[in-house]
């Protein structure tokens, strides 16, 4: 079983992220279990989502204490949050939205440089940066393909207007496309 912690602040999209995850990778045949964490509803606010997938059904149903992979899409948690973000330091891959040199976060999280990939969507991606890391997330855990997550993000966000649709996967297709460092 793989556990995945990802964190944010509201407005992000965590749910919305967590969930477009979870379909992908159930489209590509995993059983998959995922839920958010959050306190007040309110922008700016810590959010987490948690998602777990495995080849057998999962009952389980605790929050992820020490997960497989952790997904930092907003540095700023590092610091203003720091104690929210739960990891193992031995074992938990992370991949962090951030412009920040990865010695510095090792230092700050007390993980080894080896652990961390950093992803950097474009600034001008506005609200469909969860998207581009969910490429990225998807192309470097190998949690499904991109036909996949194209499939769960036009599902979760149906209600949406083509437009923003279209933004969306041309999103998670950068993040799938773009190596991280």
């Amino acid at each position: 079983m793989r556990e995945i912690s990802l964190y944010g602040l509201g407005g992000q999209g965590i749910v919305t992220l967590t969930n477009i995850l979870a379909e992908a990778a159930f489209r590509a045949g995993q059983k998959v279990q995922a839920f958010p964490l959050f306190g007040p509803e309110r922008t700016g606010a810590p959010v987490t989502g948690f998602l777990r997938l495995d080849q057998k059904p999962i009952i389980i149903r605790q929050q992820i204490t020490k997960p497989d992979i952790v997904i930092i899409i907003d540095d700023r948690l590092l610091t203003a949050h720091r104690s929210y973000v739960k990891l193992d330091p031995a074992k938990s891959r992370l991949l962090i939205n951030s412009r920040q040199d990865k010695k510095m976060l090792s230092t700050l999280l007390g993980v080894p440089v080896k652990l961390i990939q950093i992803c950097q969507p474009p600034a001008d991606l506005g609200q469909a940066a969860n998207l581009f890391v969910a490429g990225t997330i998807i192309k470097t855990y190998g949690l499904a393909n991109l036909n996949n997550l194209r499939l769960a993000i036009r599902q979760q966000l149906a209600d949406k207007t083509p437009a923003v649709i279209e933004k969306n996967l041309q999103a998670a297709r950068l993040g799938y496309e773009t190596p991280t460092t």
